[in-house]
């Protein structure tokens, strides 16, 4: 994991592994990779998801995986490009990327849980933990020895659900937070992982010997820029032990889950 000052560099981490392919090749072996960003059920996500979809296909290009992706298919097409791509041996991963509508939710259970490389199919998938969890794990057992006490801010969304359900997994201690609770009583943690998506929510209860996860991923729109924010707002950065800094902590380690988990399906 390569720190940068106090920030964790997840884009630097991912680099480094992505340039460290050694004997890797993938010849007709590829990736199905599938969007609804028109079918989210809060349209103010649809930029988010569609940065994180067009991430992932740029990163798994530069691996040097094919790549076959999707935008906003009728439910009926993609259950029959499911099909074809679990009955395929070249398809060694199938990706839906989130948010999604309520109603496309019940669909992605004809994904074969073999390929489901995103752990999205939970307890009945090959990887039942998402590829973000996996990436918070491994930032927070590499910082163990700060200390063992855990906070996880927005443990009732689908993110957080899994971050808690895994951590208890592994015997870690982890207290649940959520917008509406007190979060100062975050400051007696060593560590906190936050996945609300709000931007700044943290940065009046964070003090200096905290280690941060950042999960949060907010997008606005500035004219024609687009801003990315985390939960912890990049200014307060200089005032914690280390962070994972939105953009290029939390997600690009996600990424590089995801393409250790393609590499074991070669």
């Amino acid at each position: 994991m390569i720190i940068t000052g106090n920030l964790i560099n997840g884009r630097e981490t991912l680099n480094e592994y992505v340039s460290n392919k050694k004997d890797v090749q993938y010849k007709l072996k590829y990736v199905a990779i599938f969007c609804f960003s028109n079918y989210a059920d809060q349209k103010n996500l649809k930029i988010e998801t569609l940065i994180s979809f067009n991430e992932k296909i740029k990163v798994f290009l530069n691996e040097g995986v094919n790549v076959k992706y999707y935008d906003n298919l009728s439910i009926i097409s993609f259950q029959q490009n499911v099909k074809n791509f679990n009955e395929d041996d070249n398809c060694i991963g199938i990706i839906v990327q989130f948010p999604i509508s309520k109603k496309i939710l019940p669909v992605i259970k004809v994904i074969n849980p073999m390929k489901d490389i995103d752990g999205i199919l939970e307890e009945n998938s090959r990887f039942p933990s998402f590829a973000t969890t996996e990436a918070v794990i491994s930032v927070v057992q590499f910082y163990l020895n700060f200390g063992h006490n855990i906070a996880l801010v927005g443990y009732k969304g689908r993110v957080g659900k899994n971050i808690f359900k895994n951590f208890s997994g592994l015997n870690l201690c982890c207290k649940g937070f959520d917008v509406g609770d007190d979060l100062n009583e975050i400051k007696e943690c060593d560590i906190v992982v936050s996945a609300i998506g709000k931007p700044g929510i943290l940065d009046n209860f964070l003090i200096k010997n905290h280690l941060v996860v950042d999960v949060g991923f907010s997008v606005k729109k500035n004219n024609t820029d687009l801003i990315i924010s985390g939960d912890v707002s990049s200014k307060n950065y200089n005032n914690l032990r280390f962070i994972t800094p939105v953009p290029n902590g939390i997600g690009p380690l996600s990424m590089k889950v995801l393409i250790e988990r393609i590499r074991l399906g070669l």
